[in-house]
């Protein structure tokens, strides 16, 4: 990247005239003015950032790693949660003891 700026500024002295009838006038005397730009870089354009090219599949890499770390925990504290209210135990014990329908 590179980067051209140009910083200028200027500072003054504000004078105040009064004339005998008590009209006033300003003006403005300038004092210095400074103007700052930035030097040329010399650099080799050969570079093309080479320890940025392996970055984006780093991230992804990063990305789909979460994702699953999300996902399997998210899966185990929504069993355990359901498991804590509904008690499956207990369903299953009923579930056992109700005869089931055969449809012919």
């Amino acid at each position: 990247m590179r980067f051209h700026h140009s910083d200028v500024w200027q500072m003054n002295y504000r004078v105040i005239t009064g004339a005998a009838d008590a009209w006033t006038s300003l003006a403005f005397a300038p004092l210095f003015w400074v103007e700052k730009r930035s030097g040329t870089l010399n650099v080799q354009d050969n570079l093309r950032f080479h320890a940025f090219k392996s970055y984006g599949s780093l991230v992804m890499w990063g990305v789909l790693i979460s994702y699953i770390l999300f996902l399997v925990s998210y899966a185990l504290i929504l069993y355990l949660v359901l498991k804590g209210l509904t008690c499956f135990r207990y369903l299953e014990v009923k579930d056992a003891t109700v005869p089931k329908t055969i449809s012919i």
